[in-house]
């Protein structure tokens, strides 16, 4: 304040000055052009080559793949495998859930005592043996622990029944006659009744169909007969009256 009584100039010791704030979450695009340009000019490295190491792995991979010994005993399960789908009608995939030996056993002594077995292969040869073949779009199903209920019949309502009361199994499919079918649709053809019992309805309807045919054809020659022996009663009443007045 003396300063200013006096005249004397204020120099303050600080300047304020006012900047653009710069937006960085949303940086200005280039111009087409500027962009073009960089791309040509971006430079190309060379790609780095494998190291010695990495090349002999490689290499010995190679060679042990090409090597490699047939397993006999591998050979045999896939003869098994493809005995399997050639003759068995039907072949049901469920997956493993945790259980011991002995619950397993169980399951495969009910399932033989129902004319039905339980068998085991690994993934790798379920899907040797259906690529490249007809049941390739099984592929899906091999995947995880899985167990196979296989049987030389067509019995699903068995199977299912089995499997319900297997929490050790879990069904996710099967292959009935040359057929993929779901879980879903397992489940609904194990509602239907037996086989025995809708040929005797079917039989049932067409005995019934037939003997209402019969009954219609033959009701013409049964009104005639009857109309004719109620005629042959009336002249012989009327005969006998006359007979009588006489």
């Amino acid at each position: 304040m003396a300063a200013f009584r006096q005249g004397s100039l204020f120099i303050p010791t600080f300047s304020q000055v006012r900047h653009k704030r710069v937006n960085i979450q949303k940086p200005k695009v280039d111009r087409l052009p500027r962009r073009l340009f960089e791309a040509l000019v971006k430079p190309v490295f060379k790609p780095k080559g494998l190291k010695p190491a990495d090349i002999c792995a490689v290499k010995t991979m190679q060679l042990l793949q090409e090597t490699k010994e047939v397993n006999p005993y591998e050979e045999f399960l896939f003869r098994r495998c493809l005995e399997m789908f050639e003759t068995r009608k039907m072949i049901a995939v469920c997956q493993s859930l945790p259980g011991s030996a002995e619950q397993f056993k169980a399951i495969r002594n009910q399932l033989i005592n129902n004319g039905m077995n339980l068998v085991h292969f690994n993934n790798n040869l379920m899907r040797r043996a259906v690529t490249d073949s007809k049941y390739v779009n099984m592929l899906p199903l091999f995947i995880g622990h899985n167990y196979y209920i296989v049987s030389d019949d067509i019995q699903i309502k068995e199977m299912v029944k089995v499997t319900k009361k297997t929490p050790q199994l879990h069904l996710i499919g099967a292959l009935i006659d040359n057929r993929i079918l779901t879980r879903d649709e397992l489940m609904s053809i194990a509602k239907l009744p037996d086989i025995e019992q809708l040929r005797g309805e079917l039989l049932t309807i067409l005995g019934r169909s037939a003997s209402k045919t019969y009954s219609l054809l033959g009701s013409h020659q049964q009104t005639l007969s009857v109309n004719l022996e109620q005629l042959v009663k009336q002249k012989q009443t009327d005969s006998e009256s006359r007979i009588k007045k006489s």
